[in-house]
């Protein structure tokens, strides 16, 4: 297993983080106009996650076509410059009555890169529960790679919430997601009743970790999106070691 840290810039203490937690890649958030190019110095591979709803784009939302082609560009560029084989898109949001999964669909099959990774969703992308998600469910995941012909990030928290959200055991749908076999994990902890997931640290939720952790293929690569904290970051890292 492959352990890496998320980080969303190229933050000062990176290189104690790097030295102390010793991941085997960095995951950085690819902000259009930042400079990544000092990730090349790590000495480590480095994955890329696009641009989300946060940064003001939603590719769900046709009317923000341009905004979410400049994202999803920049996320390119920077993952040819640090030679990444990982891209993580979230698929966008139910903002208006413009948006809609097939402009999604649309979207990122608009995009000829098999590095593009379609991350699942909790159900909401806001704790007030305004804004709903696309990409919950299994079967609407299946229908987006499916038609997109991309690969699948699965967040292992995202999944969780989503579940207990619908009234459904949660290490049941993390297991019907893992057989989908995705190429790519995100995990953190959480509260049960999160609506769109706390990404805490290892141990400071509610999730069964351990029995997650065990579920995992051998294989598998594992961005921790926990907070930026390096004493707890450490171990998380050592968590997944152990």
């Amino acid at each position: 297993m492959k352990i890496g840290v998320k980080i969303w810039r190229v933050e000062n203490d990176l290189n104690e983080l790097i030295e102390r937690a010793k991941p085997d890649f960095i995951e950085t958030m690819a902000i259009v106009g930042e400079d990544y190019s000092p990730l090349k110095e790590t000495g480590l591979p480095v994955t890329i996650h696009a641009e989300h709803i946060s940064f003001g784009v939603n590719q769900a939302d046709p009317l923000l076509l341009a905004r979410n082609t400049k994202s999803l560009e920049f996320a390119i560029r920077t993952a040819d410059m640090l030679d990444s084989d990982v891209i993580v898109l979230h698929p966008g949001c139910l903002v208006n009555h413009n948006c809609s999964l097939q402009a999604a669909i649309d979207f990122i099959s608009g995009f000829d890169d098999q590095r593009i990774l379609v991350e699942n969703m909790p159900a909401y992308t806001a704790k007030d529960g305004k804004i709903f998600n696309i990409g919950i469910s299994t079967e609407e995941i299946v229908d987006i790679l499916d038609k997109t012909k991309k690969g699948f990030c699965l967040d292992l928290a995202h999944a969780a919430v989503a579940a207990v959200g619908s009234g459904r055991d949660y290490l049941k749908s993390i297991e019907s997601f893992i057989g989908l076999r995705p190429a790519y994990y995100h995990m953190s902890d959480s509260t049960l009743k999160s609506k769109c997931g706390d990404h805490v640290h290892l141990g400071d939720g509610e999730l069964d970790v351990l029995g997650i952790k065990k579920m995992l293929p051998d294989d598998a690569r594992v961005a921790l999106e926990t907070p930026v904290d390096i004493e707890v970051r450490i171990k998380d890292v050592e968590f997944m070691r152990n």
